[in-house]
């Protein structure tokens, strides 16, 4: 029993979650939505009042001339109504379509509001393809639009019904009590019973389809299966290599077993699907075979007591406040099941950061005389066994100029992400000015570094908003940082690519690298990082472009990372990583004298590539 309290209750709050989620996605939707429906069924009901009124005025002989005037009258008051319904259905129709689009607005900003390392990891992956299973059986947020459209009609529906049938039951029930009395209980009995088998088929589907996903998510190889099940995945390349190669064989394979999974998929579903429906429908025709023969019993004894207009009335309500009443319970569990969908999506929400974020500002000076160390760092990614970074112990001064080089995978670019913040180390601690990093603002911390990755990325906004990173900015400024790092040839105010603009450039590897460098120009940081933005480069241009951007730095720390040396020959400090770990340190001349050491055997492997640098 406790289980069963527990479940419901938190059937509720996801349920109240969910309606709450609406109304912030678009306050006035329930408003508008209630206000709609019951236009709409006054509208509805206003023709039936109409018909049945002229039928019972005619029936008695009653005057022609006012029951034209009082029909015509509340005819227009119909078509006013009805108006006022589609005019709001239609707006209410573009919301919903809309809805994803607002939802993701909304995810959008939790992801932006999340810690790079929870963004990376393994529990958010997963997390987002269970979101993307149950938006799928769901229909999204979408689902609960529609669904609370559906729940608001139904409600309004039994209380329009219900009161234009009132004065017919009243009658009805002083005519004879004892048989509305068993007509009454006997219709509650079948709604009760109904409902039971309701929840009970819809639990069963519920859990059909919570299988279907677990197995699905079981499957060798799910992701390769979705992607060649998705056309949209393959791209001209793809193709290119399939027509080239012959694997139409190899994809026919995951096609075929994919469509047999799918297929069996469907069987099971439609079958349960189809006992919940039937089940539904099973009742209503009952219910609706017990209202028509208590208003035939009714109006055969009650001598002339309910006037025909009156008992046609009767039958239509009394038809669409049951019919409502099912739908209505058939609605709350589509919501219920809509609700629970969103749980995933909602435990996405509720995410906490994992890293600690502190609040004391980082100290303006005008000197710029910062100074950061690593003190003993220790780093592993999540998942991984491995440590990426060892023990590691270095400082940074204002004004230096460093060099980070080796070989792939020895820990250089983990070194930058961990200044950053965008992990935390495991061990040791990164101080700026002897204060843990941990304790400052982030955003006022990363005021300090301007950063230039490998896989850096441009917007599709103008030249001056990638600068910039705002749409408000000094365009002066923007035109001499772009001048610095060797762009031209380009309007500002031009877009990169055509995605928002078909007049935009497209623009080359070259043309973004620059774009890329006069950004971290722009922002003007104590501390400027390049970590290898010109790997696509043969090692003579990136070597040009290096000692090009040691020239513009002048009185900033650099620091260039690198897996080629010769692009760092400019640098007094050269730090050579190896396996986590610093092997090395020191100037060109230095290093290069101990022919035994990494750097020497990393220098002449690549001496032919740059001998003429």
């Amino acid at each position: 029993m406790a289980s069963k309290f527990k479940s419901f209750y938190k059937n509720y709050i996801i349920s109240k979650r969910l309606a709450h989620t609406v109304c912030e996605l678009y306050p006035r939707y329930i408003p508008m939505t209630i206000i709609r429906h019951i236009a709409g069924r006054l509208s509805a009901f206003t023709g039936i009042y109409v018909s049945t009124m002229i039928l019972s005025e005619l029936a008695v002989h009653s005057p022609i001339r006012p029951l034209i005037i009082r029909s015509i009258i509340l005819l227009f008051a119909a078509c006013i109504l009805r108006l006022i319904n589609t005019f709001i259905e239609k707006k209410a129709e573009v919301i919903r379509e809309f809805s994803y689009e607002m939802m993701d607005c909304k995810n959008a900003e939790k992801m932006m509001d999340l810690d790079y390392q929870d963004i990376e990891g393994d529990y958010l992956r997963r997390l987002r393809e269970r979101i993307d299973t149950d938006n799928l059986w769901g229909s999204g947020i979408y689902g609960a639009f529609i669904n609370t459209d559906y729940m608001i009609y139904q409600c309004i529906n039994i209380i329009v019904s219900a009161a234009m049938a009132a004065s017919v039951i009243s009658t009805l029930f002083h005519a004879e009590s004892l048989i509305s009395a068993v007509f009454f209980i006997s219709l509650t009995l079948i709604i009760i019973f109904n409902t039971a088998m309701q929840f009970y088929y819809n639990k069963k589907c519920f859990a059909l389809q919570d299988k279907i996903s677990s197995e699905r998510d079981n499957i060798e190889d799910t992701d390769l299966l979705n992607e060649f099940m998705d056309y949209r995945c393959f791209s001209d390349t793809d193709i290119k290599e399939a027509k080239l190669y012959n694997a139409e064989e190899l994809i026919y394979k995951y096609l075929d077993y994919g469509k047999q999974f799918y297929t069996d998929t469907a069987n099971s579903l439609a079958k349960e699907e189809g006992k919940y429906y039937m089940t539904g429908d099973v009742f209503r025709i009952i219910s609706k075979c017990l209202c028509y023969l208590f208003i035939t019993i009714m109006a055969a004894i009650s001598k002339n007591a309910v006037a025909i207009g009156m008992v046609i009335r009767y039958v239509i309500c009394i038809d669409e406040m049951t019919d409502s009443f099912l739908a209505l319970l058939r609605d709350i569990q589509s919501f219920l099941k809509t609700a629970k969908r969103h749980d995933s999506t909602f435990e996405y929400l509720d995410m906490k950061n994992s890293m600690y974020h502190g609040k004391l500002p980082v100290e303006k000076r005008s000197d710029n005389e910062y100074e950061i160390e690593f003190r003993n760092v220790s780093f592993k990614y999540p998942g991984n066994n491995e440590y990426s970074i060892r023990n590691l112990s270095l400082k940074l001064r204002i004004g230096e100029k460093m060099a980070i080089v080796g070989k792939n995978g020895s820990g250089k670019t983990t070194m930058i992400k961990l200044l950053c913040r965008l992990y935390d180390p495991q061990e040791g601690e990164i101080l700026l000015n002897g204060i843990d990093i941990r304790k400052f603002d982030y955003k006022e911390y990363m005021q300090l570094f301007s950063i230039v990755f490998q896989d850096f990325a441009l917007l599709d906004f103008s030249i001056a908003e990638n600068v910039a990173v705002s749409d408000n900015y000094d365009k002066e400024n923007i035109e001499e940082c772009l001048k610095l790092a060797g762009f031209s040839g380009h309007e500002i105010d031009a877009f990169c690519g055509k995605k928002y603009d078909e007049n935009g450039i497209l623009l080359s590897g070259g043309e973004k690298q620059k774009i890329a460098i006069a950004r971290a120009l722009y922002k003007n940081s104590a501390f400027i990082l390049l970590d290898e933005p010109t790997a696509s480069l043969d090692p003579v241009a990136e070597y040009e472009v290096y000692s090009a951007f040691n020239e513009i730095t002048k009185n900033k720390t650099a620091v260039y990372i690198s897996h080629r040396l010769s692009s760092c020959r400019f640098c007094n400090d050269i730090i050579v990583f190896d396996n986590g770990r610093i092997v090395q340190r020191g100037n060109h001349d230095s290093l290069i004298k101990d022919k035994d050491s990494l750097y020497y055997k990393l220098w002449t492997a690549q001496a032919k590539y740059y001998s003429n640098s």
